[in-house]
């Protein structure tokens, strides 16, 4: 919902869906074609069985699948495909792979026109789009050639891969909004490390008390400028902001609950223990920053910004200590889609299924694409490819974290019309951020103009 334009957090996640696109992507611009991819857990079938039979005599088949990503992505998920063509050798594999920029914009021109690849990476914020144009495959049409479905269905039960009745994405990998915080940082100031146990009150007097410790340190960059924190905190307060189940949805500030949060924030601004203008000059690296909410598939590239030890919470789960504790479950870093018009479904769904269960596949992608979202293939990554060591463990481990522990598992409401109406909120938050409006105005404008968007998107 929020963007920060001045200052560039760890985190390219986000979940609610104006900036969720940017979550889990490597941003490279390097590109070119090669030939050679309530808990919300559920148990694990064995990984043997996570394979589907296969007969022994097929016709030749190519198929094309595009992605958009950095070259370590490009590179690993190419060696994925040279496995896959081993076991699978009547499958040649066309891969097609670009940066980020302007991937969404190509693939639904090629989609709309009939031109898609057989399989494509597409982005959570796209999801309603593309089942709204209906030319993505049904997965649950299709359970018997991908066993992995079994498994994920409960953590799939979100727009993010659902429209309607409609599962029309499978989890390239998932992710999880974290608190990533400097250890060194927090022992200098005599402050205790923050817990998975933290409310969003106790994390800011930590904020605070690490910024009277030493003046040049930030307690934390601006929550806000991470998408989901703001809905996720008036949801724990008991107000949602869109209310997706009205016809057309509706969006609601809720004021009271909305004060609440912004007078907390205020007092934070004014310590001075987050900035309220934000800048580059802030970061892990210039080693004046204590904590920032990030995405847990960057864990290893935050880490290898600065020398100094980072620790790894899970979000809070509460505002203040009371109500029921509330969390957002993992969501995927991207997804994978087949064309429902290709010729190929039975070898499309074999490879989307060889990416996430295959244990060499996994091995080889590591986080590329984010955490293996199937739970025998994230131990696998997290115990043998690892050792249960390492950066890239802390990172699979915080992930698992975050979805233990709470009372209700959350994701906001995205129907029609939600990007854009995110994207009013988004104006009218940066008129209050910049002290050219007040609360009351900064609260009506974004409540007014977000209901236009979605009445026009229901229309």
């Amino acid at each position: 919902m929020f963007s920060n334009k001045r200052f560039a957090l760890p985190a390219i996640l986000a979940l609610f869906v104006l900036l969720s696109a940017v979550l889990g992507a490597c941003s490279s611009k390097s590109g070119g074609e090669a030939s050679s991819s309530p808990s919300p857990s559920a148990a694990s079938p064995s990984q043997q069985s996570q394979e589907p039979a296969s007969p022994e005599k097929k016709d030749p088949v190519t198929l094309e699948i595009s992605w958009w990503g950095g070259d370590t992505r490009h590179a690993a998920l190419q060696e994925a495909f040279k496995l896959f063509q081993q076991k699978y050798d009547w499958i040649t594999v066309k891969p097609t792979f670009s940066g980020f920029d302007g991937y969404a914009d190509k693939l639904t021109v090629q989609l709309s026109t009939d031109n898609a690849p057989d399989v494509f990476m597409f982005s959570r914020a796209l999801t309603q789009q593309f089942g709204q144009s209906d030319v993505l495959l049904n997965y649950y049409e299709h359970k018997e050639l991908i066993p992995a479905l079994s498994e994920l269905d409960p953590i799939m039960q979100s727009p993010y891969y659902k429209f309607g009745d409609k599962l029309i994405g499978m989890p390239s990998g998932i992710t999880s909004t974290v608190l990533v915080y400097n250890k060194k940082v927090f022992e200098e100031a005599q402050v205790p490390v923050p817990t998975d146990d933290e409310t969003w009150l106790s994390l800011g007097e930590k904020w605070s008390k690490v910024h009277q410790a030493n003046p040049k340190v930030y307690g934390d960059a601006g929550w806000f400028y991470m998408p989901e924190a703001y809905p996720l905190i008036m949801k724990q307060l008991g107000g949602e902001l869109i209310d997706g189940a009205s016809n057309p949805p509706k969006a609601s500030m809720h004021p009271d609950q909305a004060r609440i949060v912004w007078t907390w924030t205020e007092k934070l601004w004014e310590e001075n223990a987050i900035p309220r203008d934000s800048s580059d000059t802030i970061g892990f690296d210039a080693g004046n920053l204590a904590s920032a909410l990030s995405a847990a598939s960057v864990i290893p590239s935050t880490a290898a910004m600065t020398e100094d030890p980072l620790g790894f919470a899970t979000l809070p789960k509460t505002f203040d200590g009371s109500g029921p504790k509330i969390s957002m479950p993992p969501v995927p870093t991207s997804l994978w889609g087949i064309d429902a018009r290709t010729k190929h479904k039975e070898e499309a769904l074999l490879l989307v299924n060889f990416l996430l269960t295959d244990k060499d596949a996994i091995k080889t992608l590591k986080v590329e694409t984010g955490v293996p979202a199937v739970a025998e293939s994230l131990e696998y990554l997290s115990a043998e490819v690892f050792g249960g060591t390492g950066v890239e463990s802390e990172m699979l481990d915080v992930v698992k974290r975050s979805q233990q522990g709470s009372d209700e598992y959350w994701l906001p409401a995205q129907p029609l019309g939600a990007p854009d109406a995110n994207a009013a909120f988004q104006t009218a938050f940066e008129k209050y951020l910049f002290k050219q409006v007040d609360i009351d105005g900064f609260l009506a404008e974004a409540e007014k103009t977000m209901n236009e968007k979605l009445q026009e998107a229901a229309k």
